[in-house]
């Protein structure tokens, strides 16, 4: 094997090391909205709609789910199977950065470095290891940025393909599909000594009509009321700051009018929320402040790859400005989507995410910067080292801190809960969950217990056409109405502690937040669990602990019951 290729295999054999090792136990559960696709996932792979029944896969605008199906729909539920088709396109997308820098700057060894450095990026190593979709569509745009690349017309035909599977796959990148292929095909046609005009213009008018169709239906409210989470000028939100910033200022009244009017105050919204993308906190510190989107005590880059941004526009400047001026105009664009949303509590992670794969190529470039130094091997040692430690403290974070600080922002109570319903179901004993978020709990349920499979298609379908206030397979009740519940008889009850209170007595066992201790379920009357000895809180929780639905019972109930 040259060696050149034993190097790009051992990249890859490294970023598929990092996104599948305790891909079953860490993260140690799986959210909502990861759910969400996972379980469309299986109901098209069964019967060719949604898990509600009543949209076909082509209108779901979730292109992950339809194309996840064949692999997710025949396998049993559980974290590994979910998530393993995510961290495979995480590891392609490290080969598309290998083939993208290779093809446009010719330079091997740039190349393999900025597919090393993306394939250990703390935001990479993270996204890969969930089911979200905005991976999905980074893969295919960087994807159609190499078809693009290329001489061939083929490939520059086949571009409009993946281009659009891109914008299919995450809502949140659709604003900039049409500014990407533009300055890809425009860059790359120059580059190619101006061939293949017409195919370059085919592919950016493409793009174009597709947004422009895309924002008719978005602006005419047929995208499921997608409007409303995009401010303009005219949003209310804005109309409100431009009365409460008026009500707080000296009356001067042309002053007033001209610097405080709805137009500057969404320039200066739009502003605040597209240059916060670019902070210290967001990049390098903590990451986003959003549950799902971020570690909170490590940012999306290492510590050092801060200076190697400079060192990288300094390297590229110096040696391939095309390259950078390219890479500039992309990261310029990320942030574009979650700078006209409306959101307070803003999303980086996710609707900036064509951000992480260009910025890792400047880092790339900073390595090489260093090494082309004329100094002494120390200072390469020194920084091998510096980096190495800034990994081993996120790999550190990531897979021995962040499962138990971290554990709500996947919804681990809700894995632990239902291990204890599949327990208690084999008691022949009646049980009810009262909860504001049936259908959630209900969903995580099917997943956890690998309940949902092709025979109880139908059976599902025909749950979610009822009445929503209850949701019930076998035995297993969820519901958030009181009414719902039995008057007598013997039953097991478990509560949402936080939104329902009922008289306490000894029999009580809870579920509890693993990071803080706090009450989230209250088991009453369970015969689960009943006779073993427990402390007020979870502790002394292993890795092979995480591996929840193989515990035995006897270990579980010990390791994550309690009682007050």
């Amino acid at each position: 094997m040259k060696p050149k290729l034993l190097i790009l295999s051992s990249i890859l054999i490294l970023s598929a090391l990092l996104r599948l090792i305790c891909l079953n136990k860490i993260p140690a559960g799986i959210n909502n909205d990861e759910l969400h696709f996972v379980m469309n996932a299986k109901s098209i792979f069964y019967g060719y709609s949604n898990i509600e029944g009543n949209i076909n896969p082509f209108k779901l605008g979730e292109l992950s789910s339809l194309l996840f199906s064949p692999i997710i729909g025949p396998v049993p539920s559980n974290l590994f199977t979910a998530r393993l088709p995510y961290a495979f396109i995480g590891c392609l997308s490290v080969l598309q950065i290998y083939l993208l820098v290779k093809r446009i700057a010719k330079n091997e060894r740039l190349a393999l470095v900025s597919a090393l450095i993306f394939s250990i990026n703390p935001w990479s190593v993270y996204v890969s290891r969930t089911s979200f979709d905005a991976p999905i569509a980074i893969f295919f745009y960087l994807f159609s940025i190499n078809l693009l690349a290329s001489k061939k017309p083929k490939y520059i035909l086949l571009s409009t393909l993946t281009g659009l599977m891109a914008f299919n796959s995450y809502i949140g990148t659709k604003i900039i599909y049409f500014p990407i292929i533009a300055i890809v095909s425009y860059f790359m046609w120059h580059l190619n000594h101006k061939i293949n005009s017409k195919l370059y213009l085919f592919a950016s008018l493409f793009s174009l009509l597709i947004t422009i169709n895309f924002a008719f239906k978005l602006s005419s409210n047929l995208v499921s009321g997608r409007i409303e989470e995009i401010q303009h000028p005219f949003s209310q939100s804005i109309k409100d700051q431009v009365n409460l910033e008026r009500q707080q200022s000296l009356q001067v009244p042309i002053i007033k009018e001209v610097l405080t009017n709805k137009y500057t105050i969404y320039l200066k919204n739009f502003t605040q929320k597209y240059l916060y993308n670019f902070s210290t906190d967001i990049l390098f510190l903590d990451g986003d402040h959003t549950a799902t989107g971020s570690l909170w005590k490590h940012g999306y880059f290492y510590y050092i790859d801060s200076i190697l941004i400079i060192f990288g526009i300094i390297y590229l400047f110096n040696r391939y400005k095309k390259l950078l001026i390219l890479l500039l105009s992309l990261i310029i664009l990320s942030p574009i989507p979650e700078a006209i949303r409306i959101d307070t509590l803003p999303a980086y992670v996710f609707h900036s995410s064509f951000l992480f794969p260009f910025m890792s190529i400047l880092i790339g470039a900073g390595v090489l910067f260093i090494w082309s130094l004329k100094s002494n091997y120390i200072v390469r040692i020194i920084f091998i080292l510096f980096y190495v430690l800034c990994f081993a403290n996120f790999i550190d974070i990531y897979f021995f801190k962040a499962p138990i600080y971290q554990s709500e922002a996947f919804s681990t109570s809700k894995r632990v809960l239902s291990k204890y319903l599949n327990l208690e179901s084999q008691k022949n004993r009646e049980i009810f969950i009262l909860t504001r978020e049936p259908e959630v709990l209900f969903r995580s349920f099917l997943f956890y217990s690998n309940s949902y499979k092709k025979d109880k298609y139908s059976f599902i379908k025909n749950i979610y056409s009822k009445s929503q206030d209850i949701f019930t397979i076998e035995n297993v009740h969820f519901t958030n109405n009181q009414l719902n519940l039995p008057l007598e008889g013997i039953f097991t009850l478990i509560y949402d502690s936080n939104n329902y209170v009922f008289k306490d007595n000894k029999l009580n066992l809870y579920i509890s937040n693993l990071a803080d201790v706090g009450n989230i379920y209250t088991i009453n009357k369970g015969h689960t669990c009943q006779n073993f000895t427990y402390s007020k809180y979870p502790n002394n929780i292993h890795l092979k602990d995480l591996n929840i639905e193989r515990l035995p019972e006897k270990e579980f109930c010990e390791k994550y019951l309690n009682i007050k």
